[in-house]
């Protein structure tokens, strides 16, 4: 059975594989008190780990539901050992409320600690959602005057060149079209043109 749960969680089945064991737990405490001389044992408390079995691995519903159903085994072995039915001692009435005010407050603060795990866990979602996009924005922004400083570097060397190659030239002539064949090659210009007055 066991090995079986162990699939199902792996399938993705972990809501339902712990209720399925929290009702398994209520069930074998609800067979040892069945079977025990008086329903106040230490055996009855096996209710409450059901309890904060399915608070915590199934969410904060689950917990009041089972809550109720282990209320009403725990007053169906009261019922039965009254008609004398099972040889337990039956429970006071006052035994009873206590079971039910702890098996009901065990379900209710496991029912806010689970919505308010569950609220922090969203919290950190979309803080982790949030982080991973601002990092991308730094990393494009990198990229991008990473590029820019490429670009300017490249710019400069290349005026860096002509102005070398240029400053070697003594024509006029010569010089103002060599300048314009610099600046076309050099950035990668259509045209280039200066005009002498």
């Amino acid at each position: 059975i066991f090995i079986g749960l162990i699939v199902l969680m792996r399938l993705g089945f972990v809501r339902q594989v712990s209720l399925f064991l929290s009702f398994v737990i209520s069930g074998v405490v609800t067979l040892a008190l069945m079977r025990s001389e008086s329903l106040i044992t230490v055996t009855s408390m096996g209710y409450v780990i059901a309890i904060i079995t399915a608070g915590l691995l199934s969410g904060g519903w689950s917990a009041l539901v089972l809550a109720l159903i282990n209320l009403l085994c725990l007053g169906g072995l009261h019922y039965t050992a009254v008609q004398g039915i099972t040889q337990s001692q039956p429970l006071t009435q006052n035994d009873l409320t206590t079971f039910g005010g702890i098996f009901l407050l065990s379900a209710y603060l496991l029912a806010l600690a689970s919505r308010s795990i569950t609220e922090a866990l969203e919290n950190a979602r979309k803080n982790e959602r949030a982080q991973l996009e601002a990092n991308q924005k730094l990393r494009n922004l990198q990229a991008s005057l990473e590029q820019r400083v490429e670009d300017r570097t490249r710019a400069l060397a290349t005026s860096t060149e002509v102005s070398r190659r240029l400053s070697t030239i003594l024509d006029q002539k010569h010089l103002v079209e060599e300048v314009v064949q610099q600046v076309k090659d050099s950035f990668d210009y259509y045209h280039a043109h200066i005009y002498l007055f």
